[in-house]
């Protein structure tokens, strides 16, 4: 037995299934150095047999493209659920691109080398997240191409909404919010495609179920970070309707974003704009800019009024909500 049917048979969270499956403490002991890189805990119950110390809930291909809406369906080419990798956005990258007008999507249940904005490692518990990156070519670069990574988030806002009843903030330019604590972000990466026009894949990393201990290391930000299970009121939402939504959405947002561009989705941006009125800090390469958060301008920029009056757009950059002396 090797660890992933190890991991498989101790997912359904009996001892008896996993007693039927084969799983014994040799077993248990040959793997253990994997379940602990995975962050898995394996108790023993005396005289039954083996079982995780945390429900899982593993994801399947078939059964998330079973969930897929009608509409977004037929556009989904692939849909790859890999238990370890080390990014699912470099999976695709290094992949040819997707016929035009299809989805190729990649899961990883476990991430050792998840990346965020800026290079900055992003590493989540196996099944405690959902990793998912999302590939698509387009024809001909759209001429709204900075502001797709805010259509994103609109995307992934509504997904999560459908699927786990939580409404969520959005910061520029790519953080998923709840109740001022960081529950995800998205990162956007483009590669060049030979046969023309650009190869897109858009990252998604929200946290589900992070043990309390971890949440700690997800990020720096004064409130920290925090997952659907709290945000639902201690209830774990489905990971696999939450992945399916978020395929659905991010399918139907490939799909109109050539012709349409940001322009349906910046009020639904806006309105969930947890900046918007307040005093930040951008700190860009060159530097750090101060001023007032204004929204953003229909390219995806970050609108900013100084001290001075000026009233500048930022096109890159990282923000922190000033502290009040």
């Amino acid at each position: 037995m090797d660890a992933e049917a190890l991991l498989r048979a101790l997912a359904g969270g009996a001892p008896d299934d996993a007693a039927r499956a084969g799983v014994t403490q040799a077993a248990v002991d040959r793997h253990r150095a994997t379940l602990d890189a995975w962050g898995l805990a394996v108790t023993a119950a005396p005289g039954a047999g083996f079982r995780l110390a945390a429900p899982l809930e593993l994801l399947d291909a078939r059964a998330l493209r079973a969930a897929l809406p009608r509409d977004a369906a037929p556009r989904v080419a692939a849909i790859d659920v890999l238990v370890e990798t080390d990014s699912t956005n470099r999976m695709l990258l290094e992949r040819a691109p997707p016929a035009p007008g299809m989805l190729d999507v990649c899961i990883a249940e476990y991430q050792h080398a998840g990346r965020g904005r800026r290079g900055r490692a992003w590493r989540a518990p196996l099944g405690a997240c959902l990793c998912l990156s999302a590939a698509w070519r387009f024809d001909k670069t759209p001429a709204e191409l900075p502001a797709l990574a805010l259509a994103a988030g609109v995307a992934v806002r509504r997904a999560v909404a459908r699927a786990a009843e939580v409404d969520v903030d959005l910061k520029w330019p790519n953080d998923l919010v709840f109740d001022g604590r960081k529950l995800g972000g998205i990162l956007l990466e483009v590669g060049a495609s030979a046969i023309g026009g650009c190869h897109v894949v858009a990252g998604v990393g929200l946290n589900v179920a992070v043990p309390e201990h971890l949440l700690a290391s997800v990020c720096d930000w004064p409130r920290g970070a925090v997952d659907l299970t709290a945000a639902c009121g201690e209830r774990t939402p489905s990971r696999t309707a939450l992945a399916a939504a978020l395929i659905a959405e991010l399918a139907r947002l490939f799909a109109a974003y050539a012709t349409r561009g940001f322009a349906p989705y910046r009020a639904e941006w806006e309105a969930a704009d947890c900046l918007r009125g307040r005093d930040v800090a951008v700190h860009e390469a060159s530097g750090t800019l101060a001023g007032a958060a204004l929204g953003v301008d229909a390219d995806g920029a970050l609108l900013l009024a100084t001290a001075r009056g000026e009233r500048r757009r930022v096109l890159a950059g990282d923000v922190s909500v000033r502290a009040v002396p």
